[in-house]
């Protein structure tokens, strides 16, 4: 294994990365009671209600909430520059982003545009904290490795798709943009 470009440095303190890994089980079990409680109507459909709680609590609760705890401790070693005001950053932003992937939930179950403005307030503010820390640290990067070359592209990604998501939760919400038919 070639470590030459590794910076063992910058690395944030350890629970910052953690509490992202310890919310996602907890977003699993929450899942999986949903599961027992639902009963069999939750599998008739992939477009009912409960099961687009399911689908984002999975995927917005666990998934991401890893990838988030991981992308904390892999950019700093790839990178070389730790983020600025750690501790600020990852507890804002796991704080609003479980929130929110919570409420969103809700909004899903119970179909209450409160609940849907709420949650698309709570990611929107959760995820951009955290996505504009770490765009910043990559745009602090000069370095052109294939590494962060390939993250670089992986958050424009994430970005586009974030943005189509929010979209979407506007629409859910009855909120009218001037763009959208």
């Amino acid at each position: 294994m070639n470590m030459s470009g590794l910076s063992f440095n910058a690395l944030p303190p350890i629970d910052l990365p953690f509490r992202f890994f310890i919310s996602a089980p907890l977003f699993i079990i929450a899942c999986a009671l949903f599961i027992l409680f639902s009963g069999e109507a939750l599998w008739l459909s992939r477009w009912q209600a409960n099961m687009l709680a399911l689908t984002h609590g999975f995927t917005l609760g666990f998934l991401t909430m890893v990838m988030m705890g991981a992308l904390l401790q892999f950019l700093p070693v790839i990178g070389g520059i730790g983020l600025a005001k750690p501790r600020l950053m990852a507890s804002t932003s796991h704080i609003l982003y479980s929130a929110g992937v919570i409420v969103l939930m809700l909004s899903f179950i119970f179909a209450e545009s409160w609940l849907t403005v709420s949650a698309l307030i709570l990611l929107s503010l959760g995820l951009g904290i955290y996505l504009c820390a770490i765009i910043w640290l990559l745009v602090k990067k000069i370095s052109q490795s294939d590494s962060i070359n390939s993250f670089r592209l992986a958050l424009t990604s994430l970005v586009v798709v974030l943005l189509l998501g929010v979209l979407l939760l506007v629409s859910r919400a009855g909120i009218t943009m001037p763009f959208t038919a």
